[in-house]
């Protein structure tokens, strides 16, 4: 599962975003594993940096991915599409939640 939010949708923002996949329980501590993992810049080669990722490969064989768009609205897509696009193919292709 990978999550996109940006920081300034005032909706579904990236900060309650974040909060809620913290309080995420299961057969694993989902929240609290995403919620300790580190923010690593997020870069490709076309458009440069898309934001912030942070991710889990758990135990069970899951995958967890967080991704905080700076300056991105409630469609980052509108504010990044460049960068959005390589994301979603990354994901697709397995680059990103392999």
């Amino acid at each position: 599962v990978v999550v996109f939010n940006g920081d300034q949708d005032f909706v579904t923002n990236s900060f309650g975003a974040l909060y809620w996949l913290s309080g995420l329980k299961g057969s694993v501590d989902y929240g609290e594993q995403i919620a300790a993992a580190k923010d690593t810049p997020l870069k490709f080669k076309e458009g440069g940096s898309l934001g912030t990722i942070r991710a889990v490969k758990y135990t069970t064989g899951g995958y967890l991915a967080f991704i905080r768009v700076p300056d991105g609205s409630h469609r980052p897509v509108l504010n990044k599409p460049l960068e959005m696009q390589q994301a979603f193919e990354a994901v697709l292709s397995g680059a990103i939640g392999a």
